[in-house]
């Protein structure tokens, strides 16, 4: 049975295999000595390969900024990372009267597609209904809410047409086409600066378009996991903004 990461056990010592993972673990230490002081005990463990809740808490933190980092639209000066102050994306969904500013941007690029978006918010509410007491432990859980927050108010943003023959905007901005040689053709995979900058810097920014789905173009799985994200979503807002949490619902 393995045993407790809060239980002090013998000192391991790092093998010859393991010293990729003896390296990583000296990186870690010496990362989180440079955001705040571990005592000598914390650090004796952790050099025994077992971590303590501080840094269980400091990985839950820098994985909840991972979801600022990827975030699109105006993120206010204290919304975001220092390097993402600035708005972008503010015209994203203008061709089709909506403001779809918000959500994430989807791995490298700065395409938002709907699915892959809605699995994450639906994968986060679901952290945030079963462990409530570890989160506000860590100091993590209104993080944990402001990340969900952004992608379903993209979300239901995204569902402003729905009772339109099922309209639901899935997809912003687009990869290359198949076989493309061309930088015109690359669309937002021909981009490579900042996002703030995709508009003044990029000489094919005004390729970006909205793409749906509908009756008539279905996407059953996009609706589906958009549908699920915000019924978990409904969830965890529903002692902290029951108004928020009805409208997921009402969606």
């Amino acid at each position: 049975m393995p045993h407790s990461p809060f239980t002090a056990q013998a000192p391991i010592q790092p093998s010859l295999s393991a010293s990729r993972s003896y390296h990583y673990q000296n990186d870690v230490l010496n990362e989180v000595d440079s955001i705040q002081r571990v005592s000598s005990n914390e650090r004796a463990l952790a050099g025994s390969f077992l971590y303590t809740p501080v840094f269980w808490a400091d990985a839950l933190r820098k994985s909840l900024l991972f979801y600022r980092a990827q975030r699109s639209g105006d993120l206010g000066p204290t919304g975001s990372l220092p390097w993402r102050t600035a708005p972008s994306f503010l015209r994203d969904g203008a061709d089709v009267g909506v403001d779809l500013s918000k959500g994430y941007f989807d791995a490298g690029d700065y395409i938002k597609y709907a699915q892959p978006a809605a699995y994450s918010m639906a994968v986060l509410a679901w952290g945030a209904i079963e462990f409530p007491d570890g989160l506000e432990r860590s100091g993590q859980l209104s993080e944990l809410h402001r990340a969900i927050r952004w992608g379903t108010d993209f979300i239901l943003r995204s569902a402003t047409h729905i009772a339109h023959n099922c309209t639901y905007y899935a997809q912003v901005g687009r990869g290359a086409s198949s076989g493309c040689s061309e930088a015109r053709c690359k669309y937002d995979h021909g981009y490579w600066g900042r996002p703030e900058d995709y508009y003044t810097d990029y000489p094919y920014a005004h390729e970006r378009r909205t793409y749906a789905i509908d009756q008539d173009k279905p996407g059953t799985e996009v609706w589906a996991q958009s549908a699920a994200a915000l019924a978990a979503a409904s969830r965890v807002f529903v002692r902290v903004d029951s108004a928020y949490a009805a409208r997921m619902l009402d969606t």
